[in-house]
This record gives C-alpha cells, structure tokens and sequence, in this order.
C-alpha cells in the first residue's frame, strides 16, 4: 500500500507548505500539513479472495499559526486533492473531499519560537482505487 501513500503525497507536492506523512514533519515549520491514511484496505470478492479494489477514508490535517492561515491551506489542499486521480501503477484512482472539520487550537503540539499551539482543521477525503484490468 506504500504506492498508493506515496501517490497521495505526490499530489502535495505543488503547495506552498510541507506534506508530511501521518504527523508534523522535522524542524519547526510554522505552517505544515500532514496525510493520516489508514493501511487502506482492499475489498475483496467474498467468494474467490480476488482483490477487487481500495475504498477508504484518508484525512488531512492543516496546520498554521493563525485560523485564517489554515483556512487558506485547507483551500490550497483541496484544489489539489479534491477530484484527483492519484497515479499508482496497474490502479484507476480518484479522491473526493467529503467533509471538513471545525477549526481547533492546541493539539499537544507547539510552536518553538512562540509556545502556543497551531490552529488547525481536518479534511475528509474517500480515496478509491480499482485494478486496472
């Protein structure tokens, strides 16, 4: 599945701010978003065991020093995330943004040079993935 982990990434890659996976990444980078994907499992045929295809929930999490700040990544994401067509080998993919989270504050998490926490909010996305044949 580290394919279809790498592929989400890669569609961050144009951002004006580092993508990380499953949590904040090295240093101190005052605006930052990160990927949690589960180990997204393939749905398989109940009878045969064939592997059919991926449907699952990948969740995205901006993080900045202001409201406003992640507001506008969250726009910047999901201009990138939402309606694409992730690029794994021998998989038709797509995500769909579903749902986003109110904004919060803290998170355990804190900003070095000014010990306050981030605000930051979550996106919901449904990420499919269907073998090509």
């Amino acid at each position: 599945m580290r394919s279809h982990i790498n592929a989400l990434l890669a569609l961050g890659d144009d951002l004006l701010f580092q993508m990380a996976d499953t949590g904040k990444p090295e240093g101190n980078p005052q605006r930052y978003a990160f990927l949690g994907a589960p180990n997204l499992r393939e749905v398989t045929a109940t009878i045969s065991d064939e592997r059919r295809d991926i449907n699952d929930l990948v969740h995205i999490t901006a993080a900045g020093v202001s409201a406003r700040q992640v507001r506008e990544m969250q726009d910047e994401i999901t201009m990138a995330y939402d309606g694409a067509k992730p690029d794994v080998d021998g998989y038709d993919c797509h995500l769909e943004r579903l749902y986003g989270s109110p904004l919060s504050r803290g998170g355990g998490i804190t900003f070095t040079d000014t010990d306050t926490g981030p605000f930051y909010g979550v996106d919901t996305y449904r990420y499919t993935a269907t073998p090509k044949v």
